[in-house]
């Protein structure tokens, strides 16, 4: 329980108080039973003691938006709030009910799988998942088709990951991930052939690849072999 001033900086353990008996500004009790949130009547969700579900929603949504952060960071975006917080512990670091205010909302982000911290560091779950497949090999990614199909629905929001059926593979510029598609690119590339190193970069398989397709080599840029009499007509138009 707090018994604060919504005006001045006061904090008392007597609920019997309405005023505040130096300032004569009016006092706000906060009871377990009621959202931390000041201005909120909901009681408290079953996701957080302290805060009722919108306003732990409202929370998770704003530390998202600025994420990544440490959480001496998070410390003072929380002693910022204004919709939070009374007026007189806005900004004010050492205000009892900054500190309890601070200390729900690092359990909500601690607890959200929205976010991942690690020592002193916060980030968005998302994030810490796409460097980790970042760093994986160049190559599909088995079974993403797991509950609900969240894993492939996650892959293709990132915008980096194509899904083939129940497969994915990191995005390249050409996205030669079989040796269809290989056929289909260099098709497409006609006269102009594709960069050696920039084929090779596609698919760490790319020699076996090579092997299943008719094509040559010219001037470090790969062609397929059209069916002619003549290498010519792959350089005319």
């Amino acid at each position: 329980m707090f018994v604060y001033g919504v005006a001045c900086p006061c904090v008392f353990t007597d609920d019997v108080l309405t005023l505040c008996p130096v300032h004569k500004t009016s006092l706000y009790t906060y009871r377990k039973k009621q959202c931390a949130n000041p201005g909120c009547k909901a009681g408290p969700s079953s996701l957080c003691e302290a805060f009722c579900e919108e306003c732990t929603a409202r929370i998770v949504a704003i530390v998202r938006r600025s994420s990544p952060l440490t959480k001496e960071k998070l410390f003072r975006l929380v002693a910022s709030l204004n919709g939070f917080l009374p007026q007189s512990a806005v900004n004010n670091y050492k205000h009892p009910y900054t500190i309890f205010v601070f200390t729900h909302v690092l359990k909500i982000v601690e607890t959200s799988p929205v976010f991942t911290v690690e020592a002193e560091n916060i980030e968005l779950t998302t994030t810490v998942i796409e460097k980790k497949l970042a760093a994986m090999p160049l190559d599909f990614i088995d079974s993403t088709e797991t509950c609900h199909k969240r894993w492939a629905e996650f892959l293709r929001e990132t915008q980096k990951y194509i899904v083939v059926k129940k497969t994915a593979r990191r995005k390249t510029k050409y996205n030669c991930y079989n040796v269809e598609r290989l056929v289909h690119v260099l098709q497409n590339a006609s006269y102009e052939g594709i960069p050696l190193n920039d084929l090779f970069k596609e698919h760490p398989d790319m020699n076996k690849m090579l092997k299943h397709v008719p094509h040559f080599n010219a001037n470090r840029r790969i062609y397929h072999h059209k069916t002619t009499a003549s290498k010519r007509h792959h350089f005319t138009t």
